[in-house]
């Protein structure tokens, strides 16, 4: 093998390695979606000072899915959001209900969320719950 020969050969091995190295890569970069599930919702009459509101507890498939997701309390006619709470790291929210709150219909919703790590991208779902009429009027 003449010396051409030789610099051909091993510039045709390093980019061969290159290239399988590369291939790995991508193998290993993806992007996966996640469902979120609001799994046990409930409202919260007033009770002395408390002044009720909405518990709400969130779940995936995904663990990190879960913590510091935002859940919104939004009013059906308008799409006005009403307040939030971020879940903590058990995916449990409470949202107390404002000063002057209206009798009326509201969902959660929690938005879409992506956790992006070098070439991999999870993204967890939105989720909301269908619309809820007050039964009490939690300005009283």
């Amino acid at each position: 093998m003449d010396l051409r020969q030789g610099k051909r050969f091993w510039g045709a091995l390093a980019t061969a390695f290159m290239l399988m190295g590369l291939g790995a890569g991508l193998v290993l970069a993806h992007t996966s979606e996640y469902a979120t599930l609001i799994e046990d919702y409930t409202t919260t009459e007033q009770t002395g000072p408390d002044p009720g509101g909405f518990k709400a507890d969130i779940g995936s498939t995904k663990a990190a899915c879960v913590p510091d997701r935002r859940v919104r309390v939004i009013r059906d006619n308008d799409s006005k959001v009403v307040k939030s709470d971020d879940t903590n790291d058990a995916g449990k929210a409470r949202i107390l209900f404002p000063q002057g709150l209206a009798l009326g219909t509201y969902y959660l919703s929690v938005k879409r969320s992506v956790i992006e790590r070098a070439a991999h991208k999870h993204i967890c779902a939105k989720e909301e719950t269908p619309p809820t009429m007050f039964q009490f009027d939690p300005a009283e």
